[in-house]
């Protein structure tokens, strides 16, 4: 990977970081700095979404010393990099330094992890266009866990089914044999072997990247069609999904909270709060196919209630969850021969702390001893503010304890901190308290 540098001159430093336009703190050093420079310290590759995490801001002092904010940037339109921190001499703003930001050409490709491909000579090629869909629906079969690399100079991407299912990744392949392209006019016969290439990729919905059709090293052979004996219809089931903020995707969740999002499909869970709710089918083969409600192909009623009868009330799925109310959720597969029972579940909602506020102040602390929850009063919001609770009790003090050899006067701080009922670590802002006594109010209180 290249790593350029822009300069510009500084001297005394005042800086702070901000997630959008620099703004000026005070730096708690008197030396003087020559210039900037920011430096690609991560490969990204052409496409991909460039991060913070992939550059340092380098600080070079007048004395040839350099120190390296790692991060301490603003990534822009995908394309530079700019300083995200503000420099000052006297009155005078130091202009910002940018960095191009170098993405690598994608040399190679390659599809590993894969024991056997197959497809049957009654497929067509509109049934794998897709490989996900053409891997669920059975069309192309596929034994062991197919692994796409991406190779640049100096590295490698690898992505998963996982992420073509979700969209975080997407490709374009094409299928060979004896040096032509299968087209929409292909028909396909028992015994032939095709190669497959990768004619373009995408990183999320950051737009295609076209290559030179590169082998893969993956082979699909065709095989004579089965007989048809299509499977049926087993049992109904449902599951929840949710966005990891941790893993970008979707995950399975057995809880709704009360300020979440219900969106109209598992492709548009996308972002923190965004919660779908599926239905899907088990068929006499073991194999599960989602239903969307509301289609008549899938042959399913579906309503609900928030009362004790669960056979009358809204039709459809509810757009959107009250807290503390239940809906009973009822979905029947319309075709009685079938033998399919109906599927019944229960959705509500769950409450949790979302902010620690500390509405105290002017808190003072004994020498030699620690602040303690008598000293301050913490505000606990909820995201059912109904429930926000004005004197909450269930925190943590972290650093309360006054600093050793402390004198009357000396300031120190400290926050408090709650684990929530999502498992988040929750933090106020920090709490300024003097050591001594309180002094008495003007009124002798």
């Amino acid at each position: 990977m290249k790593k350029y540098f822009i300069g510009v001159l500084a001297a005394l430093m005042l800086f702070a970081f901000t997630a959008c336009e620099p703004q000026v703190a005070t730096w708690p050093t008197t030396k003087d700095v020559s210039y900037l420079t920011i430096e690609q310290v991560k490969d990204f590759v052409k496409g991909e979404t460039a991060s913070k995490d992939g550059f340092n801001l380098i600080i070079h002092y007048t004395d040839n010393t350099t120190e390296a904010v790692p991060g301490a940037v603003n990534v822009e339109g995908n394309y530079k990099a700019t300083s995200a921190l503000a420099f000052k001499n006297g009155e005078d703003a130091v202009p910002a330094v940018e960095l191009i930001v170098d993405f690598e050409p994608v040399t190679s490709v390659a599809i590993s992890g894969v024991t056997s491909a197959t497809i049957a000579d009654d497929v067509t090629l509109d049934d794998l266009k897709n490989i996900v869909t053409a891997i669920t629906n059975k069309k192309l079969v596929i034994e062991g866990t197919p692994v796409i690399t991406l190779s640049y100079e100096g590295g490698t991407r690898e992505f998963s089914l996982d992420d073509l299912a979700d969209g975080t990744f997407d490709v374009v392949l094409s299928l060979w044999k004896d040096g032509e392209m299968a087209d929409g006019s292909t028909d396909f016969k028992a015994n032939e072997t095709y190669t497959v290439t990768l004619d373009k990729y995408q990183f999320g919905t950051n737009g295609w990247n076209e290559i030179k059709p590169a082998e893969t090293g993956l082979s699909i052979n065709v095989v004579a069609a089965a007989e048809d004996d299509d499977p049926t219809p087993v049992e109904m089931g449902y599951r929840i999904w949710t966005y990891d903020e941790t893993a970008k995707k979707a995950v399975e969740t057995d809880t709704i909270w009360a300020d979440d999002v219900l969106v109209a499909g598992k492709d548009k869970v996308l972002k923190a709060k965004d919660t779908f709710i599926e239905i899907y089918m088990i068929d006499s083969e073991g194999e599960e196919d989602s239903l969307t409600v509301g289609a008549a192909a899938n042959n399913v009623s579906v309503w609900y209630n928030t009362g004790a009868d669960d056979k009358t009330g809204a039709t459809g799925m509810p757009s959107k969850l009250t807290f503390g109310t239940t809906y009973s959720v009822t979905v029947r597969y319309n075709d009685a021969k079938a033998g399919v029972k109906d599927l019944s579940f229960a959705l509500s909602t769950e409450d949790y702390v979302t902010g620690l506020k500390v509405t105290s102040s002017g808190v003072y602390v004994a020498k030699n001893s620690s602040l303690s929850q008598n000293d301050i009063t913490v505000q606990a919001t909820h995201a059912v503010t109904a429930n926000n609770v004005a004197d909450f009790k269930g925190y943590t003090i972290v650093g309360g304890t006054a600093p050793a050899n402390a004198v009357d006067g000396q300031t120190y701080t400290a926050y408090v901190e709650y684990v929530n009922e999502k498992g988040e670590t929750l933090k106020s802002s920090d709490i300024s308290i003097t050591i001594g006594t309180k002094p008495a109010t003007p009124d002798g209180e």
